[in-house]
């Protein structure tokens, strides 16, 4: 099977592994995500992993205000990680001053602040799940989703039993993509007639999550509910 992942070259393998080179922002946060796993294993990849040796451009410092920060939604702040700079050895990613042994959660992204002038690129490698992933979505409040497969996520496949529909975007579950700058916003819309669909403005969207990337999914109901993502078909995605 051949994998094309975004930004990368091809990849050629019976194993369906793959690679992608993802371009960050310089001094600023890029929401990113993680569809691979370790080869042969499945495991979740450590950050530390990810992150120390296949990150060019990354800035490490003595200090975590001075240095690149990888940030984990807890589901009601952030679990932070520095790029440490020891006074001995290589630089490490750091839980306080500790090197971790942390994961990426499996169903969700990062931001990655990088403290850099000229943006930062990360290499990501692994095996591509070939499983139908479930994702849970937490009752009334945000959920850090990824794109859990290298390619192009059709928003209108998160219309599911469970999410809250609404006339208005504020009443309504949302779908918020990071831009680099802020958000795009996209609402689970209820029309007079018909089925519930995600909308941008009032408009039934035809929008994609690019590959390696997160979201937030705002839920307004009181109750969590899972979303099952199938793999795809085909695992070519564009430049």
């Amino acid at each position: 099977m051949t994998i094309v992942p975004a930004d990368a070259a091809e990849v050629v393998s019976s194993n369906v592994v793959g690679y992608s080179k993802i371009t960050m922002n310089a001094d600023g946060y890029t929401l990113i995500a993680n569809p691979f796993v370790e080869v042969g294993t499945g495991d979740l990849i450590g950050i530390d992993d990810m992150f120390s040796d296949d990150t060019t451009g990354a800035v490490s410092a003595t200090t975590s205000g001075n240095a690149d920060n990888i940030l984990v939604w807890t589901g009601s702040g952030y679990t932070t990680y520095w790029f440490r700079k020891p006074k001995n050895g290589d630089a490490y990613w750091a839980k306080g001053n500790s090197q971790t042994t942390d994961t990426l959660p499996a169903e969700g992204g990062a931001f990655y602040l990088s403290r850099a002038a000229t943006a930062p690129t990360l290499t990501i490698s692994g095996e591509v799940r070939d499983t139908e992933q479930t994702i849970t979505i937490a009752a009334d409040g945000y959920t850090l989703v990824e794109n859990p497969f290298p390619t192009a996520l059709d928003i209108q496949s998160f219309c599911v039993d469970g999410a809250t529909s609404s006339t208005t975007s504020g009443n309504a579950d949302n779908i918020l993509v990071w831009t680099g700058s802020g958000y795009t916003t996209y609402w689970y819309r209820k029309p007079k007639s018909g089925d519930a669909y995600w909308a941008k403005g009032n408009a039934q969207t035809t929008d994609t999550i690019a590959p390696f990337t997160g979201f937030f999914y705002l839920s307004r109901g009181n109750q969590a509910f899972t979303v099952t993502i199938q793999p795809p078909t085909s695992t070519t995605t564009g430049e």
